[in-house]
Protein backbone atom coordinates (compact mmCIF):
# COMPACT_ATOMS: atom_id res chain seq x y z
CA UNK A 1 0.00 0.00 0.00
CA UNK A 2 1.23 3.45 -1.04
CA UNK A 3 1.85 6.30 1.69
CA UNK A 4 -1.35 8.38 2.19
CA UNK A 5 -2.08 11.72 0.75
CA UNK A 6 -3.21 14.62 2.14
CA UNK A 7 -4.51 18.09 0.69
CA UNK A 8 -5.03 20.83 3.25
CA UNK A 9 -6.89 24.04 2.18
CA UNK A 10 -5.76 26.80 4.69
CA UNK A 11 -5.46 30.75 4.12
CA UNK A 12 -2.31 30.36 7.13
CA UNK A 13 -4.19 32.18 10.07
CA UNK A 14 -1.45 32.20 12.83
CA UNK A 15 0.18 29.50 11.21
CA UNK A 16 -2.52 27.12 12.94
CA UNK A 17 -2.13 24.71 10.50
CA UNK A 18 1.40 23.98 10.97
CA UNK A 19 1.07 21.50 13.93
CA UNK A 20 -1.89 19.17 11.88
CA UNK A 21 0.92 19.29 8.87
CA UNK A 22 3.53 18.79 11.25
CA UNK A 23 1.65 15.08 12.92
CA UNK A 24 -0.02 13.86 9.33
CA UNK A 25 3.87 14.09 8.04
CA UNK A 26 5.04 12.55 11.28
CA UNK A 27 2.78 9.11 11.11
CA UNK A 28 3.82 9.00 7.84
CA UNK A 29 1.36 11.02 5.29
CA UNK A 30 2.46 13.36 2.11
CA UNK A 31 0.88 16.47 3.05
CA UNK A 32 0.25 19.37 0.22
CA UNK A 33 -1.25 22.76 1.36
CA UNK A 34 -3.16 25.12 -1.22
CA UNK A 35 -2.84 28.64 0.34
CA UNK A 36 -7.02 29.80 0.12
CA UNK A 37 -7.70 33.76 0.01
CA UNK A 38 -10.76 35.68 1.11
CA UNK A 39 -12.94 37.30 -2.39
CA UNK A 40 -14.63 40.06 -2.11
CA UNK A 41 -18.46 39.97 -1.62
CA UNK A 42 -18.13 35.95 -0.34
CA UNK A 43 -22.12 35.40 0.96
CA UNK A 44 -20.34 33.69 3.86
CA UNK A 45 -19.41 36.80 5.68
CA UNK A 46 -21.50 37.84 8.47
CA UNK A 47 -21.09 41.44 10.07
CA UNK A 48 -23.72 44.01 11.80
CA UNK A 49 -27.58 44.19 10.08
CA UNK A 50 -26.53 47.25 8.30
CA UNK A 51 -23.21 46.29 6.66
CA UNK A 52 -25.13 42.52 6.11
CA UNK A 53 -27.90 44.70 4.12
CA UNK A 54 -24.59 46.71 2.02
CA UNK A 55 -23.08 43.78 1.46
CA UNK A 56 -26.35 42.01 -0.24
CA UNK A 57 -28.06 44.74 -2.02
CA UNK A 58 -26.13 48.02 -2.47
CA UNK A 59 -22.77 45.61 -3.83
CA UNK A 60 -24.95 42.79 -5.10
CA UNK A 61 -23.23 42.61 -8.30
CA UNK A 62 -20.16 41.04 -6.18
CA UNK A 63 -22.24 38.86 -3.80
CA UNK A 64 -23.71 37.46 -7.01
CA UNK A 65 -20.55 36.67 -9.03
CA UNK A 66 -18.92 35.38 -6.10
CA UNK A 67 -19.17 31.76 -7.34
CA UNK A 68 -18.33 32.53 -10.36
CA UNK A 69 -14.70 33.88 -9.02
CA UNK A 70 -14.29 31.35 -6.64
CA UNK A 71 -14.29 28.54 -9.91
CA UNK A 72 -11.95 31.08 -11.43
CA UNK A 73 -9.37 31.44 -8.70
CA UNK A 74 -9.82 27.26 -8.38
CA UNK A 75 -9.01 26.84 -12.18
CA UNK A 76 -5.48 27.49 -11.47
CA UNK A 77 -5.10 25.53 -8.87
CA UNK A 78 -6.61 22.34 -10.08
CA UNK A 79 -3.97 21.32 -12.45
CA UNK A 80 -1.55 20.99 -10.22
CA UNK A 81 -3.33 18.88 -8.25
CA UNK A 82 -3.14 14.85 -7.98
CA UNK A 83 -5.56 12.48 -9.19
CA UNK A 84 -5.49 11.01 -5.87
CA UNK A 85 -5.92 12.32 -2.14
CA UNK A 86 -6.99 10.10 1.46
CA UNK A 87 -7.85 13.19 2.59
CA UNK A 88 -9.54 16.74 1.90
CA UNK A 89 -8.68 19.12 4.67
CA UNK A 90 -10.66 22.14 4.48
CA UNK A 91 -9.81 25.12 7.45
CA UNK A 92 -12.18 27.34 7.05
CA UNK A 93 -12.42 26.63 3.18
CA UNK A 94 -13.18 30.16 2.14
CA UNK A 95 -13.49 29.56 -1.69
CA UNK A 96 -15.15 26.44 -1.61
CA UNK A 97 -18.53 26.26 -3.37
CA UNK A 98 -20.26 23.40 -3.81
CA UNK A 99 -19.19 22.84 -7.33
CA UNK A 100 -15.95 23.12 -6.40
CA UNK A 101 -15.81 20.69 -3.42
CA UNK A 102 -17.98 17.80 -6.07
CA UNK A 103 -14.95 18.38 -7.80
CA UNK A 104 -12.38 17.79 -5.00
CA UNK A 105 -14.70 14.78 -3.78
CA UNK A 106 -14.05 12.98 -7.40
CA UNK A 107 -10.65 12.74 -6.51
CA UNK A 108 -10.62 12.22 -2.50
CA UNK A 109 -11.62 9.70 -0.14
CA UNK A 110 -12.74 11.80 3.10
CA UNK A 111 -13.59 15.65 2.70
CA UNK A 112 -13.52 17.25 6.15
CA UNK A 113 -14.32 20.78 7.55
CA UNK A 114 -13.09 22.41 10.60
CA UNK A 115 -14.41 25.88 11.27
CA UNK A 116 -12.19 28.11 13.61
CA UNK A 117 -15.14 31.12 13.10
CA UNK A 118 -18.51 31.63 14.64
CA UNK A 119 -20.81 31.35 12.37
CA UNK A 120 -22.19 35.29 13.48
CA UNK A 121 -18.84 35.87 12.01
CA UNK A 122 -18.54 33.39 8.95
CA UNK A 123 -21.28 31.76 8.69
CA UNK A 124 -20.15 27.93 6.81
CA UNK A 125 -23.39 26.20 7.80
CA UNK A 126 -24.31 25.52 4.26
CA UNK A 127 -21.06 24.54 2.92
CA UNK A 128 -20.53 21.95 5.73
CA UNK A 129 -23.84 19.66 4.85
CA UNK A 130 -21.74 18.88 1.27
CA UNK A 131 -18.69 17.32 3.61
CA UNK A 132 -18.37 13.94 4.52
CA UNK A 133 -17.50 15.56 8.03
CA UNK A 134 -17.98 18.75 9.24
CA UNK A 135 -16.53 20.22 12.73
CA UNK A 136 -16.60 23.58 14.29
CA UNK A 137 -14.97 24.85 17.56
CA UNK A 138 -17.79 26.90 18.62
CA UNK A 139 -20.75 24.86 21.20
CA UNK A 140 -23.64 27.10 20.00
CA UNK A 141 -22.96 26.39 15.94
CA UNK A 142 -22.53 22.52 16.79
CA UNK A 143 -26.29 22.88 18.66
CA UNK A 144 -27.62 24.87 15.99
CA UNK A 145 -26.22 23.55 12.38
CA UNK A 146 -26.97 19.53 12.56
CA UNK A 147 -23.99 19.58 9.23
CA UNK A 148 -21.13 20.83 11.93
CA UNK A 149 -20.10 18.55 15.26
CA UNK A 150 -18.43 19.93 18.05
CA UNK A 151 -14.66 19.51 18.03
CA UNK A 152 -12.62 21.92 20.00
CA UNK A 153 -9.52 23.41 19.03
CA UNK A 154 -6.22 21.17 19.51
CA UNK A 155 -3.13 21.68 21.43
CA UNK A 156 0.47 20.67 21.39
CA UNK A 157 2.10 18.98 24.23
CA UNK A 158 6.02 20.42 25.12
CA UNK A 159 8.47 18.18 23.48
CA UNK A 160 9.88 18.15 27.08
CA UNK A 161 8.94 19.46 30.53
CA UNK A 162 9.82 23.47 30.21
CA UNK A 163 10.86 24.10 34.26
CA UNK A 164 9.85 28.02 33.90
CA UNK A 165 10.45 30.55 37.01
CA UNK A 166 7.31 31.98 37.32
CA UNK A 167 7.55 35.34 35.60
CA UNK A 168 4.41 37.15 35.34
CA UNK A 169 0.92 37.19 36.90
CA UNK A 170 -1.03 37.28 34.11
CA UNK A 171 -0.20 37.13 30.64
CA UNK A 172 -2.32 37.80 27.42
CA UNK A 173 -1.19 38.15 23.41
CA UNK A 174 -3.97 39.56 20.70
CA UNK A 175 -5.30 41.59 18.32
CA UNK A 176 -6.33 45.15 19.17
CA UNK A 177 -9.88 44.44 18.42
CA UNK A 178 -13.52 44.72 19.47
CA UNK A 179 -12.64 47.35 22.19
CA UNK A 180 -10.07 44.66 23.47
CA UNK A 181 -7.85 47.87 25.16
CA UNK A 182 -10.74 49.05 27.42
CA UNK A 183 -11.17 45.44 28.77
CA UNK A 184 -7.40 45.44 29.43
CA UNK A 185 -7.14 48.64 31.07
CA UNK A 186 -9.88 47.62 33.06
CA UNK A 187 -8.71 44.08 34.06
CA UNK A 188 -4.93 45.69 34.79
CA UNK A 189 -7.02 48.11 37.27
CA UNK A 190 -8.40 44.59 38.91
CA UNK A 191 -5.15 43.22 39.48
CA UNK A 192 -3.76 46.48 40.99
CA UNK A 193 -6.17 46.10 43.14
CA UNK A 194 -5.04 42.75 44.36
CA UNK A 195 -1.44 43.67 44.51
CA UNK A 196 -0.74 42.04 41.38
CA UNK A 197 1.55 44.29 39.14
CA UNK A 198 3.68 42.01 37.13
CA UNK A 199 1.28 40.90 34.23
CA UNK A 200 1.96 41.25 30.92
CA UNK A 201 -0.76 42.16 28.61
CA UNK A 202 0.92 42.77 24.56
CA UNK A 203 -1.60 43.67 21.71
CA UNK A 204 -0.95 43.99 18.34
CA UNK A 205 -2.57 46.52 15.96
CA UNK A 206 -5.55 45.52 14.05
CA UNK A 207 -4.77 45.26 9.95
CA UNK A 208 -8.02 46.85 9.28
CA UNK A 209 -8.71 48.75 12.14
CA UNK A 210 -12.75 49.53 13.32
CA UNK A 211 -14.56 52.12 10.73
CA UNK A 212 -14.67 54.84 13.52
CA UNK A 213 -10.54 54.76 13.61
CA UNK A 214 -10.15 54.27 9.93
CA UNK A 215 -12.10 57.36 9.33
CA UNK A 216 -8.95 59.80 10.48
CA UNK A 217 -5.71 59.28 7.99
CA UNK A 218 -3.58 59.77 11.30
CA UNK A 219 -3.91 56.60 13.06
CA UNK A 220 -1.88 58.09 16.05
CA UNK A 221 -5.00 60.09 16.21
CA UNK A 222 -7.70 57.60 16.06
CA UNK A 223 -5.45 55.76 18.71
CA UNK A 224 -6.56 58.56 21.22
CA UNK A 225 -10.45 57.67 20.58
CA UNK A 226 -9.58 54.68 23.04
CA UNK A 227 -10.63 54.72 26.85
CA UNK A 228 -6.80 53.31 27.89
CA UNK A 229 -3.51 54.00 26.98
CA UNK A 230 -2.81 51.57 24.00
CA UNK A 231 1.23 52.63 24.15
CA UNK A 232 1.11 51.08 27.54
CA UNK A 233 -0.05 47.64 26.04
CA UNK A 234 1.32 47.75 22.14
CA UNK A 235 4.17 44.98 21.14
CA UNK A 236 6.80 46.97 20.40
CA UNK A 237 8.89 44.02 19.04
CA UNK A 238 7.21 40.53 17.45
CA UNK A 239 7.25 37.62 19.18
CA UNK A 240 7.28 34.09 17.95
CA UNK A 241 4.94 30.93 18.66
CA UNK A 242 7.96 29.52 20.87
CA UNK A 243 8.88 32.94 23.03
CA UNK A 244 5.01 33.06 23.58
CA UNK A 245 4.60 29.98 24.52
CA UNK A 246 7.54 30.09 27.11
CA UNK A 247 5.37 33.69 28.07
CA UNK A 248 2.18 31.10 28.97
CA UNK A 249 4.59 28.72 31.06
CA UNK A 250 6.13 31.84 33.03
CA UNK A 251 2.44 33.38 34.14
CA UNK A 252 0.01 31.76 36.74
CA UNK A 253 -3.27 32.86 34.81
CA UNK A 254 -4.04 33.14 30.82
CA UNK A 255 -6.22 36.07 30.19
CA UNK A 256 -8.37 35.06 27.23
CA UNK A 257 -10.91 37.93 25.31
CA UNK A 258 -13.51 36.83 23.01
CA UNK A 259 -15.81 38.75 20.51
CA UNK A 260 -19.51 39.09 22.76
CA UNK A 261 -21.16 36.23 20.47
CA UNK A 262 -18.38 33.69 20.49
CA UNK A 263 -18.90 30.22 22.29
CA UNK A 264 -16.08 28.35 21.11
CA UNK A 265 -12.72 27.95 23.15
CA UNK A 266 -9.95 30.03 21.45
CA UNK A 267 -6.72 28.31 20.86
CA UNK A 268 -4.91 30.42 24.03
CA UNK A 269 -7.23 29.24 26.25
CA UNK A 270 -7.49 25.20 25.35
CA UNK A 271 -3.30 25.87 25.49
CA UNK A 272 -3.51 27.15 28.77
CA UNK A 273 -5.83 24.00 29.96
CA UNK A 274 -2.87 21.47 28.94
CA UNK A 275 -0.46 23.86 30.68
CA UNK A 276 -2.51 23.51 34.03
CA UNK A 277 -2.66 27.16 34.07
CA UNK A 278 -5.65 29.10 35.43
CA UNK A 279 -7.68 31.46 32.95
CA UNK A 280 -9.21 34.34 33.09
CA UNK A 281 -11.75 34.43 30.54
CA UNK A 282 -14.56 36.90 28.55
CA UNK A 283 -15.94 33.54 27.59
CA UNK A 284 -19.36 32.95 29.43
CA UNK A 285 -19.79 29.56 27.70
CA UNK A 286 -16.43 28.17 28.90
CA UNK A 287 -18.17 25.78 31.69
CA UNK A 288 -19.70 24.47 29.18
CA UNK A 289 -16.89 22.39 27.95
CA UNK A 290 -16.70 18.65 29.64
CA UNK A 291 -12.65 18.95 29.91
CA UNK A 292 -12.78 22.05 32.10
CA UNK A 293 -12.36 22.24 35.83
CA UNK A 294 -14.62 25.21 37.23
CA UNK A 295 -12.26 25.56 39.71
CA UNK A 296 -9.34 26.49 37.34
CA UNK A 297 -11.84 29.66 35.41
CA UNK A 298 -12.89 32.92 36.17
CA UNK A 299 -15.29 34.34 33.85
CA UNK A 300 -15.32 37.91 33.77
CA UNK A 301 -17.58 40.61 32.46
CA UNK A 302 -15.66 42.95 29.66
CA UNK A 303 -16.05 46.16 30.82
CA UNK A 304 -16.28 45.59 34.36
CA UNK A 305 -14.09 42.69 35.28
CA UNK A 306 -13.91 41.55 39.02
CA UNK A 307 -11.92 38.73 40.46
CA UNK A 308 -12.42 36.78 43.21
CA UNK A 309 -9.71 36.63 45.95
CA UNK A 310 -10.06 33.18 46.25
CA UNK A 311 -9.16 32.70 42.25
CA UNK A 312 -5.65 34.72 42.73
CA UNK A 313 -5.12 32.47 45.67
CA UNK A 314 -6.03 29.19 44.69
CA UNK A 315 -4.02 26.21 42.90
CA UNK A 316 -4.60 25.12 40.00
CA UNK A 317 -6.45 21.31 39.74
CA UNK A 318 -6.40 18.63 37.03
CA UNK A 319 -8.72 19.05 34.22
CA UNK A 320 -11.00 16.12 33.25
CA UNK A 321 -8.96 13.51 31.17
CA UNK A 322 -10.91 14.12 28.34
CA UNK A 323 -8.98 16.78 27.55
CA UNK A 324 -6.06 14.50 26.37
CA UNK A 325 -8.35 13.79 22.96
CA UNK A 326 -7.67 17.24 21.85
CA UNK A 327 -3.90 16.66 21.96
CA UNK A 328 -2.75 17.18 18.44
CA UNK A 329 -1.68 13.46 17.39
CA UNK A 330 -5.25 12.19 19.03
CA UNK A 331 -6.57 15.27 17.61
CA UNK A 332 -5.70 14.70 13.80
CA UNK A 333 -7.04 10.86 14.30
CA UNK A 334 -10.61 12.12 14.70
CA UNK A 335 -10.37 14.50 11.72
CA UNK A 336 -8.76 11.57 9.76
CA UNK A 337 -12.11 9.01 10.78
CA UNK A 338 -9.42 6.96 12.60
CA UNK A 339 -11.41 7.72 15.88
CA UNK A 340 -14.66 8.52 16.97
CA UNK A 341 -15.51 11.78 18.12
CA UNK A 342 -15.76 12.38 21.72
CA UNK A 343 -19.19 14.42 23.66
CA UNK A 344 -17.56 17.39 24.73
CA UNK A 345 -20.57 18.84 25.98
CA UNK A 346 -21.17 19.46 29.59
CA UNK A 347 -24.41 18.27 30.53
CA UNK A 348 -24.38 19.78 33.32
CA UNK A 349 -24.20 23.55 32.41
CA UNK A 350 -27.01 23.21 29.72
Amino acid sequence: MGQKKALILTNGFMNLHQPLVNELERVGWNVTLIKDCVLEGDPKLRSTPVRNFAKRFIRLPKHVTWHRRAEQYWSDIFPTLDNHYNLFICLNSFTISPTILNKMKERTERSVLYVWDSSAIWDFSEISRHFDAAYTFDLNDATKHLSLSLLPNYYVAPAQAIASQKKYSAVILGYDRDRRINFLSALATELSRHGLTDYNFKLIPHPLPPLSQRLFKNYSLSKKLSSGNLDDFLLKEPVTPREYMEMMEQSEIIVDDVMPKQSGLTPRFIWGLARGKKIITTNRYALRYNFVAPENICIVDRKNPIIPEEFIKATPVENPPILSTLEIRNWVRIISGDEPLPDYRNRLQN
